[in-house]
């Protein structure tokens, strides 16, 4: 005689595992969220944006512009470079960790000539931005941000 072997499903537990998953997934999202907001409240202590324009033209024209409320690189011919000098300064008691991103449409064409630095209390620090423009570009204005964030140093 041959010995039969059952295996027993329940499927009532299956049911109830089920109605724990969107409560798991919300407890693994609101911890995400949660970190993002404390790093953001604890790390970083001030962020400025900066608006950043440039003009390409094909007339062999080349203009400057010296305004000071955004980075401006004047008229630039393709495949050109325009570049602007910004001094960074800490105005406060604590060191900072000083982070620059480009963004917007001439984000990929920006480049700092420094990042990632540590700014001492009362320091300036001159940094060098460059806007290098493909040889392919078509004539027109464009316009990018440049955010730079003073990180809290722990330690």
């Amino acid at each position: 005689m041959k010995k039969r072997i059952f295996n027993f499903i329940y499927p009532h537990r299956e049911n109830k595992m089920k109605k724990y998953i969107p409560a798991f997934i919300m407890v693994i999202a609101l911890t995400v969220l949660m970190t993002f907001i404390i790093y953001d409240a604890t790390m970083v202590y001030e962020r400025f944006e900066i608006p950043m324009k440039l003009r390409i033209r094909t007339d062999g024209y080349v203009g400057i512009n010296t305004d000071t409320d955004s980075i401006n690189f004047g008229s630039v011919p393709r495949g050109g470079t325009g570049e602007r000098l910004i001094n960074v300064t800490n105005g406060d008691e604590n060191p900072h960790l000083v982070r620059i991103k480009s963004r917007g449409q001439i984000g990929e064409w920006v480049s700092v000539s420094d990042n990632n630095f540590i700014l001492n209390p009362g320091s300036v620090k001159e940094v060098r931005v460059k806007a290098k423009t493909s040889p392919g570009v078509m004539p027109g204005n464009y316009t990018g941000t440049l955010e730079i964030v003073f990180e809290n140093v722990l330690g």
